[in-house]
């Protein structure tokens, strides 16, 4: 155990996150079929886990802005899905699928702020 934590503090910022967005991923894997809420439960505390750890290391949390273009692409592919929730038959698994989407976007943006 005594390693574990000495190579966790070894490692640079952006390494810490990767390590700990892969214990994340990992754990999820693991959870098995059927468990999606669970699923999506654990993901968005691991993202506040990483936005928190972010604003642990550096004071704040600062994201660097996206290029017009993609952010362009990222708020018509929300709408695209904000519509279709509105419009499905299965309304439940339309805003789980956008409530995906939406934690995939902000993964996007700390992982884009953090590859500068």
């Amino acid at each position: 155990m005594r390693n574990i934590i000495t190579t966790f503090v070894i490692l640079s910022r952006e390494q810490t996150f990767l390590v700990v967005f892969f214990v994340f991923l990992t754990n999820s894997l693991f959870l098995g079929d059927g468990k999606q809420p669970i699923v999506d439960v654990w993901w968005a505390f691991g993202i506040l886990v990483l936005y928190a750890l972010r604003f642990y290391q550096y004071g704040k949390v600062e994201l660097r802005p996206l290029p017009y273009l993609i952010l362009f692409f990222w708020i018509v592919l929300i709408l695209y899905y904000v519509v279709r929730a509105t419009l499905s038959d299965s309304m439940g698994y339309s805003i789980m699928a956008t409530i995906r989407l939406i934690e995939a976007y902000l993964l996007y943006c700390y992982f884009y702020t953090i590859s500068s």
